[in-house]
């Protein structure tokens, strides 16, 4: 009766041992808490007719990672893509971006799903979501540049992209 009354104390302490590390890793890692706070975005500013490329006020908290850019990214884009698809019937397949390397300051960065970028985003679109991603991904030292490959399309081409791609955008920086 008493080595049952210990296995069971034991088997409860490395439980509870294992609630708690996991408690501390999910906090040190909590990749859900990424928006598109953490990322620049566009906005539309209708009293200037003009797009607004805004850096994210959370943004510098990742900036030395570029997989939580790309985490941040992939999510606020199938957010803003699925808000403005509700009801319209559409399935909601938004770009989503796989980094595949870094070198000589550029980010190569794989689009899945360029279909949804190149033919359904329109023009305007297709740029924002483009401006944005160089922006975010130029956060990260050393990169200058952003060479995004997925096949052309009518709305956007693949290559390197950098901030001076995206010139006739205001930029508001915090």
């Amino acid at each position: 009766m008493e080595k049952k009354i210990i296995m069971i104390s034991l088997l409860g302490a490395v439980v509870l041992a294992s609630l708690i590390a996991g408690a501390i890793a999910l906090r040190k890692n909590d990749l859900t808490a990424l928006n598109r706070d953490h990322t620049w975005y566009v906005e539309y500013d209708t009293a200037a007719r003009k797009d607004l490329l805004v850096q994210g006020s959370k943004l510098k908290s990742i900036k030395g990672d570029i997989n939580k850019m790309i985490i941040a990214l992939n999510k606020a884009t199938f957010e803003a893509e699925s808000a403005g698809a509700q009801g319209a019937g559409v399935p909601l397949e938004p770009p989503t971006l796989r980094l595949q390397s870094v070198a000589e300051g550029i980010a190569h960065v794989e689009i899945i799903g360029a279909e949804y970028l190149t033919q359904r985003m329109g023009t305007s679109g297709a740029q924002n979501y483009l401006a944005a991603a160089t922006y975010s991904l130029t956060e990260a030292p050393g990169v200058r540049g952003v060479d995004f490959v997925f096949p052309v399309g009518d709305h956007a081409a693949p290559g390197v992209y950098t901030r001076e791609s995206f010139r006739d955008y205001v930029i508001v920086a915090r």
